[in-house]
């Protein structure tokens, strides 16, 4: 059982995050555009004026990142905190109520 165990909350980082990747190799410009179409299909009211990397999470294997924007949602002003997990899921959560938690953006 502890076999398995390892193997799952170790297998994230053992095959990595293709989306992380693909970002990484990407040119600032290409990373806005990315974001940009990110955003609108996602339906959020957010132009991309900053991007940031924060971090890979070792719990899921996420990628975490940080999105200013240009938008006319006030929840949006601070800029929204991004998560694109290896398997595709995405959280998105605005970054006022992440500093609220203690996280930042």
């Amino acid at each position: 059982m502890r076999k398995l165990l390892t193997l799952i909350l170790l297998s994230p980082l053992a095959f990595g995050n293709e989306y992380h990747e693909a970002l990484m190799k990407m040119s600032t410009k290409e990373q806005r555009a990315f974001w940009t179409g990110f955003m609108q299909k996602s339906g959020e009211d957010c132009k991309p004026t900053t991007i940031k990397f924060l971090a890979l999470t070792n719990y899921d294997g996420g990628s975490q990142w940080s999105i200013g924007c240009q938008t006319s949602n006030p929840n949006n002003k601070g800029g929204l905190w991004v998560n694109l997990k290896p398997n595709g899921d995405t959280k998105i959560m605005e970054c006022k109520y992440l500093e609220q938690m203690g996280g930042s953006c």
